[in-house]
């Protein structure tokens, strides 16, 4: 059995991408013959902070069947904060050796388990840092030039949020292979 105590880091991201208000023309080359078509405008905060929590552990254990052949059997347990996780991140996995005789150089492995993925830090400050607070961005549709606050008043900002059905996403890997000694 092997296990990892919970982790609270506290993780800092900053923006250093633009600053200040900035507006994007979309479709360069016709604002020289029409007019801008969108305009991007943005109000940033650049510094965001936040506590990353996970938990994880493992109970594995490994049997010998016979001389010849063992199992090994686990469950592993993940969960990190931020998403809208239920407790059901847990990820069986299940492994084999087995040698025609107990004198055989040739092994046959195999195996096969569900493994989480990990988010990192970065998509955690990209929801807080774009969740409309932070980071209020309108987009203006056919705008005037040089656009007034009155316009933007009237806009909504756009935000994003994590869909509360997302889960930490999980890989299904599986592999066999031939081992074969080549000298005592």
């Amino acid at each position: 059995m092997a296990s990892t105590c919970p982790i609270s880091s506290r993780r800092g991201f900053d923006d250093f991408n633009q600053s200040g208000r900035d507006i994007l023309f979309c479709q360069p080359r016709r604002l020289y013959r029409r007019g801008a078509l969108h305009v991007l405008g943005s109000e940033r905060t650049r510094h965001v902070a936040f506590l990353e929590r996970t938990v994880a552990g493992i109970f594995e254990d490994t049997v010998r069947l016979k001389p010849n052949l063992s199992v090994a059997v686990g469950l592993r347990y993940y969960w990190q904060n931020y998403f809208h996780d239920i407790a059901h991140n847990f990820a069986p996995r299940l492994s084999f050796a087995y040698a025609r005789s107990t004198k055989s150089g040739t092994v046959i492995r195999g195996g096969a388990g569900f493994f989480f993925d990990r988010s990192g830090p970065a998509p955690i400050s990209d929801l807080l840092h774009f969740n409309g607070e932070r980071l209020k961005r309108f987009i203006v549709n056919s705008p005037s030039y040089p656009i007034t606050p009155p316009e933007l008043a009237g806009v909504p900002t756009s935000v994003v949020v994590l869909d509360p059905r997302q889960r930490i996403p999980y890989t299904i890997q599986y592999g066999i292979g031939i081992e074969r000694q080549l000298n005592e």
